[in-house]
């Protein structure tokens, strides 16, 4: 294998920290039987959740392990379409442009789930009218709503933050893309790419949308990913490698 570019692998800083929680479940798991808990209940429900949380963080650290290979792969030359660097300037107006169009489908997605909650809440008091209904409502709606406005702020400023403070490169390969610092793989079982596109554009891009299984619920991605000046033609390739 050739020698591997320094690059940042996202796969891999989660597997190093499901490594470490399946350590903090295998301690809380020992700390309670060779030290058990008085409290009636307490030990067995602390040997319950250390390894709940060990085999979980376990089987997470193996798979983004293997993924983190996959990245490590790729950015060797396996698999490998192309490899793109950008210019300061070029990243710097992708960057915006990216995070103008993420927070427009993040906030989108929320307001849509606060109006689907707050519909099913007053369906809820209407059914019910009691005093318990209304407590109920009064309390999950407004917390669901604030917990999504939350998840939507954090991801959308995380996602630019890094783009800002880290001019990145673009690996395509067959099995999936690292731009930047984000990783998309459509090679996972179940997973399949619904279509790629090249655009031309003052600034063309390709897109790439594709879906995939992520815990019990499949998900629909896509993905921009800018051309530098120069490689128009080997973008067009690239679109044409992964439909076939």
């Amino acid at each position: 294998m050739k020698n591997k570019p320094k690059v940042y692998n996202p796969p891999q800083r989660v597997a190093l920290y499901c490594w470490i929680a399946a350590l903090v479940g295998i301690g809380v798991l020992l700390f309670a039987v060779f030290y058990p808990i008085e409290t009636y209940g307490v030990s067995p429900a602390l040997i319950f959740l250390g390894f709940l949380g060990f085999l979980t963080a376990l089987i997470c650290a193996v798979i983004f392990s293997r993924l983190a290979s996959k990245v490590d792969k790729m950015v060797c030359g396996e698999g490998l379409l192309a490899h793109w660097t950008y210019s300061p300037d070029f990243w710097a107006r992708y960057t915006e442009a990216e995070h103008l169009r993420d927070r427009r489908e993040k906030w989108g997605l929320f307001r849509l789930i606060a109006i689907i909650a707050t519909v099913v809440g007053v369906l809820f008091l209407i059914v019910l009218r009691n005093e318990t209904a209304l407590k109920v409502v009064l309390v999950t709606v407004p917390g669901l709503i604030l917990l999504c406005a939350l998840v939507a702020w954090a991801s959308t400023v995380s996602a630019y933050r890094y783009n800002r403070e880290h001019v990145g490169d673009a690996y395509l390969g067959r099995n999936g893309a690292l731009i930047g610092r984000t990783w998309h793989y459509w090679k996972l079982p179940a997973s399949f790419i619904h279509s790629v596109e090249y655009h031309e554009a003052e600034e063309p891009y390709l897109e790439i949308n594709y879906s995939a299984q992520s815990g019990f619920a499949r998900g629909d991605y896509n993905v921009r990913i800018p051309v530098p000046p120069g490689h128009e033609e080997e973008a067009k390739n690239v679109a044409k490698a992964l439909r076939e």
